[in-house]
C-alpha cells in the first residue's frame, strides 16, 4: 500500500511539475518579448514591435503596444517633415532665434529611430 501511495505522489508531482513548466513558458515568453520591445522603445527605436508566438497569452497587450508605437512613429515622422519644411523656409527668411530653436527640435527628434529614412538635413 505504501508503495502505491509513493507512486501516486511521484506521478502527481511529475504532472504538477510539467504543468508548472508549461504555464511558466506560456507567460514568461510573452513577458520577456514585451519587456524587450519596451526597452527598445525607451531607447528611441520606434520601429520595435512585440512579436509573440501563435497561442501565447497577452496578445491584446502586445497589439496595443505595437499600435501605440506605430502611432508615436507616425507623429515623429510628421514632426520631422514639418521641421524640414520650417528649416527650408528659414533659409529664405533667416532668423537666428528661430534657427536655434529649430536646431534644438532637430536634435531632439534625431534621438528617435523611425522606419522612414526620408528625413534629411536641409542643404545650406
Amino acid at each position: 500500500m505504501a508503495g502505491w501511495l509513493l507512486t501516486l505522489v511521484l506521478i502527481q508531482t511529475a504532472i504538477t511539475l510539467v504543468g508548472a513548466i508549461w504555464l511558466t513558458s506560456k507567460l514568461s515568453g510573452p513577458v520577456y518579448a514585451i519587456h524587450r520591445a519596451l526597452e527598445q522603445l525607451a531607447e528611441g527605436n520606434l520601429s520595435a514591435e512585440v512579436d509573440l508566438r501563435e497561442g501565447d497569452d497577452m496578445r491584446e497587450l502586445a497589439e496595443s503596444i505595437n499600435d501605440c508605437s506605430a502611432r508615436i512613429q507616425i507623429m515623429v515622422m510628421g514632426l520631422k517633415e514639418n521641421l524640414l519644411a520650417l528649416q527650408q523656409s528659414q533659409h529664405r527668411f533667416p532668423d537666428p532665434e528661430l534657427s536655434a530653436r529649430l536646431a534644438v527640435i532637430q536634435q531632439n527628434l534625431e534621438w528617435f529611430d523611425t522606419i522612414s529614412a526620408d528625413y534629411e538635413e536641409p542643404v545650406s
